[in-house]
């Protein structure tokens, strides 16, 4: 039994090796998370270092010049003065400016489309620079009036103290949500790729039942396929996280949007997550062949594998809605092995969420494959 299924086993790496698709998809893909974390770290290191150019309808005092050059100490803002409203607009349509104030009386409107990155960030310099010189003409008031500012505006003293335990931003947890959901992302494509075409396909090309005519029995021939498709995603998620940690490396040494990334690195840490890939890589492997069993065409089983990949991308959205890792996100299959990733590398570790993960996965790799044992005894599967 064992030598059939090593046959089988041989029969299927040799086909993915032979195809140019597939290996692309194995050893390729995983080079998309280093270039995206790359890129976004390069994005938004850019977007709050770029010059922003306000075009405003009047003559800025030294007071207000005295306040843009504080917010000039960690953004870059120029200021266009003295132009009417419909030169402004013009300069706007033209690109030559990202925003423009208009001022009548004391009332200021401020022109911007905060619906780009870059426009979000004007708006929001924007309303602190007005503020900012709002704040200066109510003091400027109460000291004309003999009053002291101090008890009209400093009445509530306010503090913030970070909750936080890594110490990191929201856009670094953004970036690392990401990245570890595409990561568990690329290992189910390889699985669910892998597992249409050496199952689904071999059936529409009619070389499953040629395959069948040997002496050998179907449980082999799974098994084979099984181990074929496992060790694919492995080699996809070992390429993946041996890509990932340096880029996240380059863009907390380049860019100080990311700088505040911390990274656990601990053998205790790498074991784990070891351990998490391959088992994901198992399950997937053994989720992709039970969907993909009862396609009768290639086109058929892409459909049918498509949930999976909906479980892989759980752990971004966790992570942006805040949700905290517990026993049930622990247990909830593939899903679950991007919220643990996650905790490892930068949020600290909860065993108890660790061995929920392992004994569930591992259960669900059992029962899956007894079922794709059964599935395959059945004609109607096999043909």
């Amino acid at each position: 039994m064992k030598s059939n299924i090593f046959i089988t086993l041989k029969k299927e790496l040799r086909g993915i090796l032979r195809d140019k698709k597939y290996l692309a998809i194995i050893l390729l893909t995983p080079f998309i998370i280093p270039l995206y974390v790359i890129f976004m770290g390069y994005f938004y290191d850019s977007t709050f270092n770029s010059e922003y150019t306000i075009g405003v309808n009047y003559s800025l005092n030294n007071n207000e010049m005295s306040i843009i050059n504080e917010l000039n100490e960690e953004y870059n803002l120029v200021f266009n003065e003295g132009k009417t409203k419909k030169e402004l607009e013009k300069l706007y349509e033209n690109d030559q400016i990202d925003a423009y104030i208009i001022k009548e009386d004391n009332n200021y409107t401020i022109y911007v489309d905060e619906s780009s990155t870059n426009g979000s960030v004007i708006a929001s310099l924007a309303q602190a620079y007005l503020s900012s010189y709002n704040m200066y003409l109510g003091n400027n008031y109460l000291i004309g009036e003999d009053i002291d500012p101090d008890n009209v505006f400093n009445i509530l003293k306010v503090n913030v103290e970070s909750l936080a335990t890594d110490g990191q931003d929201y856009m670094s947890t953004l970036l690392m949500d990401i990245v570890i959901s595409y990561l568990i992302l690329i290992v189910v494509q390889t699985a669910v790729n892998t597992a249409t075409d050496i199952i689904a396909g071999e059936k529409e090309r009619g070389t499953l039942e040629t395959l069948l005519t040997f002496p050998i029995k179907s449980n082999e021939i799974i098994l084979g396929k099984f181990f074929a498709i496992t060790l694919s995603c492995i080699i996809t998620s070992t390429l993946g996280i041996i890509l990932t940690i340096p880029a996240f490396y380059l863009v907390k040494t380049l860019f100080v949007s990311f700088s505040n990334i911390e990274i656990n690195l601990s053998l205790l840490t790498v074991i784990l997550a070891v351990i998490i890939l391959i088992l994901t890589s198992l399950l997937s492997a053994g989720l992709s062949i039970a969907l993909s069993g009862r396609a009768k065409s290639f086109k058929e089983a892409q459909s049918s594998t498509g949930i999976l990949n909906s479980f892989a991308m759980v752990s971004m959205f966790t992570g942006i809605l805040g949700i905290k890792t517990n026993i049930i996100l622990a247990i909830i299959p593939i899903a679950n092995s991007g919220i643990l990733l996650n905790d490892l590398f930068f949020n600290g570790v909860d065993m108890n969420n660790i061995i929920a993960m392992f004994i569930s996965t591992i259960i669900y790799i059992v029962l899956i494959i007894k079922y794709i044992s059964i599935q395959y005894k059945n004609e109607k599967t096999l043909f």
